[in-house]
């Protein structure tokens, strides 16, 4: 049960350490461990051709805060972000979808079996980033432009549709930075208060006198899980801190230990 504890708290511990460095947020796309998840995996496709008879609509509908023409997503390292896309193909020629990095030349893409022969559909994949991936970045949110595509079969080859663009907000940082007030979707950044069960926990783990009062333990639910801990700072936080409350408060009453 330990184990579950630490693994689930680590996405959020994760997003609060320090990350000094000006890395360039580009290269973690790039970084080993990146890349498209669901489906299988291609080769990626070197600047290829348009098929403007396949149109793609951006099923994640959340708007940038900077820029309400486009559709945001938000990174986190050791998971990534989904891509959804609707195609409309009367060819019935789409065999899966892709994504291409601002600056890069190369589509990176995955077949999807699903959506063979059809004229119609949902696309959906998801982008991985290694959990060390805002190692070396500045502590902040940093906006990414993609262009997101349908990739089709042509007598030629492979072709993509025209593209949708969305920015992917690499979340380095909590919402206590300002980067990230001005670069999630709207929401995002919403602050909840602590739930009932980390005041629980609280109180029989890290309360004076308590099992784990004085441990390190006890310095890690001051930080992130007491009733002003930098978790309730966002509605993922707040959702990831409750979890983590409740499974670290089965471990104490199934063994009287209090560690994450």
């Amino acid at each position: 049960m330990a184990g579950a504890i630490a693994a689930s708290f680590a996405a959020s511990c994760m997003l609060l350490e320090p990350y000094p460095g000006g890395g360039d947020p580009l290269d973690v796309f790039g970084d080993p461990g990146a890349g498209v998840s669901g489906g299988d995996p291609q080769d990626p496709l070197v600047d290829p051709p348009t098929d403007e008879d396949v149109s793609v609509a951006n099923l994640i509908d959340q708007d940038c805060p900077d820029d309400p023409k486009k559709d945001c997503v938000v990174a986190l390292p050791g998971t990534g972000f989904p891509v959804r896309l609707q195609f409309i193909a009367d060819a019935a020629n789409v065999v899966g979808g892709g994504i291409r990095i601002k600056g890069s030349q190369e589509v990176q893409w995955t077949l999807l079996a699903d959506v063979a022969g059809k004229t119609t559909g949902e696309l959906s994949f998801a982008y991985v980033l290694p959990s060390d991936a805002c190692d070396g970045l500045p502590n902040l949110c940093h906006v990414i432009e993609t262009e997101q595509f349908a990739v089709v079969t042509t007598s030629d080859g492979f072709a993509v549709s025209e593209a949708i663009e969305v920015n992917v907000v690499l979340q380095c940082a909590t919402c206590s930075s300002q980067s990230c007030v001005d670069a999630l979707p709207p929401g995002a950044c919403k602050t909840c208060t602590q739930p009932d069960v980390c005041d629980q926990l609280g109180q029989v783990c890290f309360s004076p006198g308590a099992p784990g009062d004085g441990t390190e333990a006890a310095t890690i639910f001051d930080a992130f899980l007491d009733d002003d801990g930098v978790l309730w700072s966002s509605d993922q936080g707040c959702a990831q801190g409750e979890t983590v409350c409740q499974a670290a408060l089965d471990e104490f009453n199934q063994s009287m230990t209090c560690t994450f």
